[in-house]
């Protein structure tokens, strides 16, 4: 599929600048998919099917790691994005052209601006789609279990369902998956989960687009000025956590809140009690929690908050997920 882009992409180009300001390589640092030359200035590439909100973190997070190999300038090839997204990855010092000639690449004798081509290609839009059972909403809650309790995996399958809510027969379907994707591995001495950062990554893409939004109950804000200064001195009802920018900020200090995310199985009578009332625009999100386990705990588990930080494709709240990943996530590493 990202060939397909590729080459949509370089007929653009060529209708802009011509075929003969056009050098494309595939060998290329590793990591990249190829070497691009325009007017002679070379570009190392690489490509994506399609950009949104709930991989923006895990793709921007990509591209630094990529950047830190390298001096040359990278451009980022994509079959679609969203112009919030794209103007960001620009702000952060990275070129792009989508698969409709959207695209910002300003270096040297290269200034390329174009903006507002609707994408006519809706299979780009399709093709990104986890398949299988292991990114949907079963899977998803499996998947979150066994991240969070290792040893949970050597445990027999009505343990898994206990702790989880899922029917036997998708929990067997999600093992033998997790097996096929190279997630899971049997041995005489038992499963092991393997290649769990990767497991992490993809959960991460699953649940911001699968799950969370099924999970949304309403929106909220602070009931007065005081009580927003004071968040993190409130009272939450039981079964009532801080995730996304007030767990990262209670975790690491590093992060001073501004969409406030909560998960909770109680009403919103109990909600206002604690220091909240109803607002349809408000800043504070409430979903419905979706684990099991009882926990007094201010926040959710790590995870979750990292999840939640890297679905929002704000620069400083993927730079907080690494936080959380490097102090509180050592074992999925």
């Amino acid at each position: 599929m990202t060939n397909n882009i590729v080459n949509r992409v370089l007929e653009h180009l060529n209708a802009m600048i011509g075929n003969e300001n056009i050098v494309v390589e595939k060998n290329a640092v590793f990591g990249f998919d190829g070497t691009i030359r325009l007017k002679g200035i070379e570009f190392l590439y690489t490509s994506k099917n399609i950009v949104t909100n709930s991989n923006f973190g895990s793709v921007q997070k990509e591209l630094m790691e990529l950047q830190e190999r390298t001096e040359k300038p990278i451009l980022f090839i994509v079959g679609s994005i969203y112009p919030t997204l794209a103007k960001e990855l620009v702000e952060n010092g990275f070129y792009y052209i989508d698969a409709a000639g959207n695209c910002d690449i300003r270096a040297e004798d290269v200034l390329l601006y174009v903006e507002g081509k609707k994408n006519a290609n809706n299979g780009i839009a399709n093709n990104h789609k986890m398949k299988g059972r292991l990114f949907q909403v079963a899977g998803l809650k499996i998947v979150f279990e066994l991240l969070n309790n290792p040893g949970l995996i050597q445990q027999p399958y009505r343990e898994i369902q206990q702790v989880t809510g899922v029917s036997l027969g998708s929990i067997n379907i999600v093992m033998k998956e997790l097996e096929n994707s190279n997630f899971l591995v049997s041995s005489e001495k038992g499963k092991l989960l393997k290649n769990k950062k990767q497991l992490l990554d993809r959960w991460a893409i699953g649940y911001n687009e699968t799950l969370k939004p099924k999970l949304l109950k309403n929106r909220m804000t602070f009931k007065n000025e005081e009580i927003r200064r004071e968040w993190s001195q409130i009272t939450l009802p039981t079964e009532t956590h801080w995730s996304g920018e007030p767990g990262a900020s209670i975790k690491s200090g590093y992060l001073l809140p501004e969409i406030f995310t909560i998960y909770s199985n109680r009403n919103v009578g109990e909600l206002v009690k604690a220091g909240f009332r109803p607002k349809d625009d408000g800043e504070i999100f409430v979903y419905q929690k979706f684990w099991i386990d009882i926990s007094v705990q201010k926040t959710v588990p790590p995870l979750l908050i990292y999840a939640d930080l890297m679905g929002s494709g704000i620069s400083r709240n993927i730079e907080t997920a690494q936080i959380i990943l490097e102090n509180e996530l050592q074992h999925i590493k």
